[in-house]
């Protein structure tokens, strides 16, 4: 899969601080991509929420804490409480995110307030993005 407009990490240490800071593990298959990928918008980017509504991913969230949309700033305390990190969004600003638990995949749409597992884990979730029809 082709990604756009990465931003290489300034140093890989960052993710090892982001999950001490956090107190969480960032599951490895995510930690890959996000090392090779670092804010990176994919080509293939569309998913389905279990509705079977399509959904797009926007981009993987920076681990640049100067850069405007960073998983720094989206991980506030109550997302760790709720039991999840956010590391993704959608074009109209729902998070995409994992669960600290298992490393489910969620879909956290703010206009309902709802969460939605889309997939068992980052790896599945990577295997069912599709290219969008547009």
């Amino acid at each position: 899969m082709e990604w756009n407009f990465v931003k290489p990490l300034q140093d890989d240490l960052l993710l090892t601080i982001f999950e001490a800071d956090y107190g969480v593990s960032i599951p490895a298959d995510l930690k890959d991509t996000i090392l090779k990928y670092n804010n990176g918008w994919p080509e293939c980017n569309t998913f389905y929420l279990p509705d079977k509504e399509a959904c797009s991913l926007k981009h993987l969230l920076s681990f640049h804490k100067e850069d405007k949309e960073n998983v720094w700033t989206y991980n506030k305390q109550e997302n760790i409480a709720k039991g999840y990190v956010v590391f993704a969004n959608d074009a109209f600003g729902n998070d995409i995110a994992f669960r600290i638990e298992d490393g489910a995949i969620l879909f956290i749409d703010h206009d309902v307030e709802e969460i939605l597992e889309i997939a068992l884990d980052f790896h599945t979730f990577l295997t069912q993005l599709e290219r969008s029809s547009e």
